[in-house]
């Protein structure tokens, strides 16, 4: 109820900035179906051809291509301490230590089994740079349907809108390897290209510790290893391709005059896009994650001047939708831990000789109720026309409320550990996870358990895992649009083609981006 009220007092929103967020596991963006701005341009202008002898049913197809730019904040979000650039170190590391991730080795304190490094304890080695610039291209077609309804009542009338869209999310990952050879810490053959390889390797879900391990960088036999990462995994460009929800909308023209109108309606959004599955770290989804949504807007028209063929029309309209709670799977993080998602994992109980480590996300990533809440899409826009010839000019307001995202059923306490990152896997000593934490530099330790947040305790330290990191946060974009149309208005069903453009700039959390439409539409 709280999140409803809030929904409905952002009716009278004041666009302001948001504080940006960093470290976060998942991001859904403006779905690509939710544009009045690309709904209107011309169209609107057709839809006031009107004649009694015509069935009132209007048509349009809108073939649109997408494309976001400057993805340094994006990659901020997706990256740590408010970066998309930053460091993997050993020890003392300045921004996260790498050793966390990857950590198969036979000596105290380092990477020997993967990277030979072999770092005193005071010194830290970089081991690689990490860089995101990520970028989305979204493009496909929208479908629009308008009938009136004005035999059944006068005034009634309804919409449908239906866009298939294929959507593509890179996060651009560049990994570029220390030098090992400016580093006497760094054994020779642990070359930049090995350090690179290998982290790339993790990321993408294919690395395979001790096989992937480039001999003769550890010379102690292994005895154990770790799993492949399955979930919150970068890998390039990913897509999908889907209908990306059906939008219906029943309305009332409240006032219907010459010089102005007055348009009330009530709107249901039917989900038939995608559901996050965690397999990426910023997964494609088409539509708004496959949720029901209800609400309602307005429509309102006026004619601001004329002479003879041609008019100054204004028009501002507004949707509002709530969306409600549906099931996703998302990557959770680890409170207080950067990255805490590609962390490696010990079972608490098993011995370390045996001990198969498990990438954090592939334990994080479970089944989240997910409640979007409020969404409003409004526009204020101005529109020429002489004749056939319309030119729009309008400002569209997006915004969106805050994910409320909740655990679906329980977490098993005391179950996992964060490995210690002096952990060896190639020592047969008979080690379990202690019921405490480990001191640093105690090879083999737990360095903590992971508990829900309710369940921490001095006895035992622990780290909560921490859902929010996978919570989307709210968002406010502003677009500037314009289009250009003619419409055939003569003839017995009118045909309208148009051309239109805009640019969309988001305060922090959300997407810069630029697009172009066609058009093409009937009335009869």
């Amino acid at each position: 109820m709280k999140k409803l009220l809030k929904g409905i007092l952002i009716l009278a929103l004041v666009a302001t900035g948001v504080r940006a967020a960093t470290n976060k596991t998942f991001f859904l963006p403006r779905p690509h179906g939710v544009n009045l701005a690309m709904e209107y341009t011309t169209w609107n202008e057709l839809l006031q051809t009107k004649d009694e002898d015509r069935f009132g049913a209007h048509f349009q197809v809108t073939p649109f291509y997408m494309d976001s730019t400057d993805g340094d904040d994006l990659g901020k979000y997706f990256g740590i301490l408010n970066k998309h650039n930053f460091l993997l170190n050993t020890v003392n590391a300045t921004d996260l230590r790498g050793t966390y991730i990857i950590h198969d080795g036979g000596t105290a304190a380092c990477l020997a089994g993967v990277t030979g490094v072999a770092p005193v304890a005071a010194n830290a080695v970089q081991l690689a740079t990490m860089k995101f610039d990520p970028e989305q291209t979204a493009y496909g077609v929208r479908i629009d349907y308008y009938q009136d309804l004005r035999k059944i009542l006068k005034g009634l009338y309804f919409k449908i809108a239906l866009p298939i869209i294929h959507v593509e999310n890179d996060l651009q990952l560049n990994i570029t390897g220390a030098n090992a050879g400016a580093n006497a810490n760094i054994a020779a053959v642990a070359t930049a290209a090995v350090v690179k390889s290998q982290f790339e390797h993790y990321f993408k879900g294919t690395l395979d510790v001790p096989t992937d391990q480039p001999a003769p960088i550890s010379a102690v036999a292994h005895m154990g290893s770790q799993q492949t990462l399955k979930y919150a995994k970068i890998d390039g460009q990913q897509s999908s391709f889907s209908i990306a929800d059906i939008d219906f909308v029943l309305g009332y023209k409240v006032l219907d005059k010459e010089k102005y109108n007055l348009a009330l309606n009530i709107g249901l959004t039917i989900p038939t896009g995608d559901s996050a599955d965690g397999v990426w770290l910023w997964e494609p989804v088409v539509g708004n994650g496959d949720h029901w949504a209800l609400g309602g807007g307005l429509d309102f028209g006026a004619k601001l001047w004329e002479d003879e063929d041609q008019n100054i029309k204004m028009t501002a309209a507004l949707n509002y939708r709530y969306l409600f709670e549906s099931t996703e799977k998302r990557t959770i993080g680890i409170d207080g831990k950067d990255w805490g998602q590609y962390y490696l994992l010990g079972q608490v109980g098993t011995n370390r000789a045996v001990q198969t480590l498990i990438p954090a996300a592939n334990v994080l990533t479970r089944d989240l109720d997910v409640e979007p809440g409020s969404q409003l899409d409004a526009i204020l826009a101005f529109a020429y026309n002489n004749g056939g010839f319309t030119i729009d000019l309008g400002y569209n307001l997006f915004w969106k409320d805050a994910e409320d995202v909740k655990l679906k059923g329980t977490w098993t306490n005391n179950q996992y550990g964060i490995a210690h990152i002096n952990q060896t896997m190639n020592n047969a000593q008979n080690f379990e996870y202690s019921a405490t934490a480990a001191a640093v530099g105690d090879a083999g330790g737990a360095e903590a358990y992971l508990n829900d947040q309710t369940n921490l305790t001095a006895a035992i330290p622990t780290w909560g895992i921490d859902v929010s990191k996978a919570a989307t946060p709210s968002q406010i974009t502003h677009k500037i649009y314009g289009g250009v149309g003619y419409i055939f208005k003569e003839w017995e069903y009118p045909l309208m083609l148009g051309l239109a453009g805009h640019y969309e700039f988001a305060s922090d959390d959300g997407i810069d981006n630029w697009g172009v439409w066609g058009k093409v539409g009937i009335a009869f």
